[in-house]
């Protein structure tokens, strides 16, 4: 039965960018029948499916209501890594109905699982996450230190997409800091 949840969550997040009622069809399906099983992990990661599905509508504000569902669920069986991506899916949600400082709450309850259980990708996903609320709130220093430490992260993981990502978020805090040389030696 959980290998059916699995399958209707994966149907839903492959139909969403095209077919967006399927996508939700699946996604609603998923939950109905996690709920039917009383399986709160399944239960989590269907209200994550369903999610993605609101982000691929580009309606961030639906996509909460399902975000905060999943994270009741994941709270109950104490699913660190489930809970570490539902905070930054409610973080990127809010950051999206320009709601930074709620963005940056979610974040920071985020953060500390990731150290907590040395989850190197989380942690910096979370370095990224405060350095964009941070940008977006005019605070390029705090903005810089975290893109900085990302991309240490980065580094660290020979991770060349994250490194690309924060070298560039380094370009532009350090134009907007009018640092104009670290600016270009970022880009």
């Amino acid at each position: 039965d959980t290998a059916y949840i699995g399958l209707l969550n994966r149907l839903a997040v492959a139909y969403a960018p095209f077919d967006n009622k399927t996508g939700m069809d699946y996604a609603n399906q998923a939950i109905s029948v996690s709920k039917a099983l009383n399986n709160s992990l399944a239960l989590a990661r269907s209200y994550m499916t369903q999610t993605r599905v609101y982000e691929f509508r580009s309606e961030p504000k639906n996509a909460i209501i399902p975000a905060l569902l999943a994270l009741d669920q994941f709270n109950k069986v104490d699913d660190k890594p489930g809970l570490i991506n539902c905070y930054l899916k409610l973080s990127t949600n809010y950051y999206n109905t320009a709601n930074y400082i709620t963005a940056l709450d979610y974040v920071n309850k985020a953060l500390p699982l990731a150290q907590q259980i040395g989850d190197k990708k989380r942690v910096a996903a979370c370095y990224n996450a405060l350095g964009s609320c941070y940008t977006l709130l005019a605070d390029y220093p705090k903005a810089s230190t975290f893109y900085y430490k990302e991309l240490k992260l980065a580094d660290s993981l020979q991770d060349k997409s994250m490194i690309a990502k924060s070298t560039c978020n380094l370009g532009v805090v350090n134009y907007y800091l009018k640092n104009y040389s670290a600016s270009l030696k970022y880009y």
